[in-house]
């Protein structure tokens, strides 16, 4: 077992202990135009009606969360997702954002990122984001060429894409992430390359960039669409990571690249182990070392208003949670501290490292790009080593 002063992290960050005395806020809108083919999550095809009653139950969840504290809780980030949270009208939105401004103190709040699809994200909408503190968007691209995006069922092209990015930058947003998809059927090097290059030219600093993963009850599963094979995602995605390199970006974690430090701030307190409070049907939380969702049924969140119970998934134990932050920090580019290793982790790391999968930098060890693609199981790995280490 480690010793309670010994950390992964080693150095904290300047604002880590800050952060911890204040909260993280995610926001989950379970709605979607249509559904796409390669889309697993919590969303649902409903009628404006429907979205209504949703958003006035959220809101009273979120206040009467709010009778918990005699002083208002500071946010640090707050994530608006989905589904598409740009299908809400901007007097949803409106209401949503009244509702945590009763409960939470948002005057120093480092990120709030919402949600939006190309073909959703209007003028309208985008000054209501912007006029109540909203100051990043994420932009589900997903590609920029048009047969692959009708082959997933997306709803619209390459061009009305990087034209919302247009809409949004003349809004007054500076901070702007794509998500793209790794592998989609029909994709080439020369069409990913394309994609890649359309949004950083368009002056997009952040990429999500995501291998493609056939899920069940998924729309590709019952076509029987296959995933891309090893050798083709390994190409695909070292050629995102050596193209964006090159565009000034840093590929600070698996599927995430940033440049001008715009990393995606509330992702990345998801990875150093950081509280964040959950609100809507479907959602996820992590508070005070406890684990938990929210009920995907939403006929009952609708009937009790959103006066649902907390389904706790798992409690944390200390041992658990060190575990974890070896788990999450090796998913990034900031690695973990090279004090962690004992003989038999610095063995397996310096093996690593004559792979070309890790290095040692910096008093600091992490995973590269190729090291990135098959570290599920060097993490496992490192885990075992650390179930056998003694005080």
């Amino acid at each position: 077992m480690i010793k309670k002063s010994d950390s992964f992290l080693g150095e904290e960050k300047e604002n880590s202990k800050r952060f911890d005395s204040e909260k993280g806020i995610y926001i989950h809108i379970p709605f979607c135009s249509s559904k796409c083919f390669y889309c697993d999550f919590f969303s649902q095809v409903k009628s404006a009606s429907v979205r209504r009653e949703y958003v006035s139950a959220l809101c009273s969840q979120i206040k009467n969360y709010g009778k918990n504290y005699l002083k208002k809780p500071s946010v640090r980030t707050a994530y608006i997702g989905g589904g598409t949270p740009s299908i809400l009208t901007g007097a949803e939105f409106e209401a949503v954002f009244s509702s945590l401004r009763s409960v939470f103190d948002f005057s120093e709040t480092a990120e709030f990122t919402v949600e939006t699809n190309p073909e959703s994200t209007t003028e309208e909408l985008l000054f209501v984001l912007k006029r109540n503190g909203v100051n990043r968007i994420s932009l589900g691209i997903q590609s920029l060429s048009d047969a692959e995006l009708q082959s997933c069922g997306r709803r619209h092209s390459g061009e009305e894409a990087l034209a919302a990015v247009k809409r949004i930058k003349d809004a007054g947003f500076d901070n702007i992430s794509a998500d793209v998809i790794i592998g989609l059927p029909g994709q080439t090097e020369t069409s990913f390359l394309k994609t890649l290059d359309g949004i950083a030219t368009a002056g997009v600093d952040h990429v999500s960039a995501y291998i493609l993963k056939i899920e069940e009850n998924t729309v590709f599963s019952h076509k029987g669409v296959l995933e891309p094979d090893e050798e083709r995602t390994e190409t695909l995605y070292l050629l995102a990571s050596e193209f964006l390199s090159k565009k000034g970006f840093e590929h600070y974690e698996i599927s995430n690249f940033a440049r001008d430090n715009k990393r995606g701030i509330h992702n990345f307190s998801y990875w150093q182990g950081k509280n964040y409070i959950a609100f809507g049907a479907g959602a996820y939380g992590y508070e005070d070392s406890v684990r938990y969702h929210y009920s995907p049924n939403l006929e009952d969140f609708l009937a009790s208003k959103g006066n649902v119970e907390r389904i706790v998934d798992e409690v944390l134990s200390f041992d658990d949670k060190k575990k974890e932050e070896l788990l999450l920090l090796l998913r990034t580019s900031d690695g973990v501290s090279a004090s962690f290793f004992d003989e038999k982790t610095l063995f397996f790391a310096r093996k690593l490292e004559e792979k070309g999968l890790g290095v040692f930098k910096n008093g600091r060890f992490s995973l590269l790009p190729r090291g990135f693609l098959v570290s599920n199981p060097i993490i496992s790995e490192f885990l075992s080593l650390y179930d056998e280490r003694g005080v």
